[in-house]
């Protein structure tokens, strides 16, 4: 990995229920895998309470959401799992255009996300949650690799939330991304800026790269399956080796 990435980054300590966390936090090396489903726009406005926070549209009617699993292997608050479901917002850079907004996101590799849910492994992510204002909490997560594909189950109280899997195909190309996560804090919302350096990325739209079960007894599992179309996911990224930084929120 190339430390140059987090080089004239400056940090600044702050000390939050017994803890000393960076901001911005670094993660030196980690792995990654999410997965994009089509969603129904008027479901996505009900998970996304902010109406100045607009979801994306692929087509008119039809959003997405994208189910994400982080395995930290070194980082500032040590090594963690994470999941996120996330609702893809439009750029306020670009038009909103439906379809149009998405691609200039990803022509640009910039992101921007509702995050609206972040399950965690333990407290320190819980505190760094709240440093950031991302809505973290303790679940239980389980990662494992099986036959090729690298698999992530989210359950509560020994229910199944969601089980992502995803096929480790060959990533060669290098790619840094940019995502801007959103969240409601009070009366402005807020965002950070994640910053990714892939060293080994890949950007597959093969929907046989990527599976996702949904729970039949957790609202939140019921929540995604009734915004779905479909469980087939559009798009699959997979970086098996990358660098974060997180940096702290900020109004927008």
């Amino acid at each position: 990995m190339v430390d140059d990435f987090f080089s004239d980054i400056e940090q600044v300590r702050h000390d939050i229920d017994g803890l000393s966390i960076p901001v911005p936090t670094f993660y030196q090396s980690a792995r990654t895998m999410s997965a994009v489903f089509p969603a129904k726009l008027s479901r996505l406005r009900e998970i996304v309470p902010d109406r100045r926070l607009v979801p994306a549209q692929l087509v008119p009617g039809v959003g997405s959401i994208q189910v994400a699993a982080m395995e930290y292997f070194e980082s500032d608050i040590g090594s963690r799992y994470e999941v996120v479901v996330a609702v893809p917002l439009c750029s306020p850079d670009f038009s909103k255009i439906p379809g149009y907004n998405t691609v200039r996101q990803l022509l640009r590799m910039d992101f921007h996300l509702y995050m609206y849910r972040v399950p965690v492994m333990d407290e320190a992510a819980v505190v760094l949650g709240r440093l950031s204002g991302w809505p973290n909490f303790v679940s239980s997560l389980e990662f494992s690799d099986i036959d090729g594909w690298w698999s992530c189950e989210w359950k509560e109280e020994g229910a199944l939330v969601l089980r992502l899997q995803g096929r480790k195909v060959t990533a060669r190309r290098k790619k840094v991304l940019r995502m801007f996560c959103h969240v409601d804090h009070g009366e402005e919302p807020m965002v950070n800026e994640g910053r990714f350096n892939s060293v080994e990325f890949v950007m597959s739209y093969n929907p046989g790269n990527a599976k996702l079960e949904l729970g039949s007894d957790n609202p939140t599992a019921k929540t995604i399956e009734d915004a779905l179309i479909t469980t087939m996911p559009m798009m699959y990224m997979y970086a098996p080796k990358t660098q974060l930084i997180l940096f702290g929120p900020q109004e927008m």
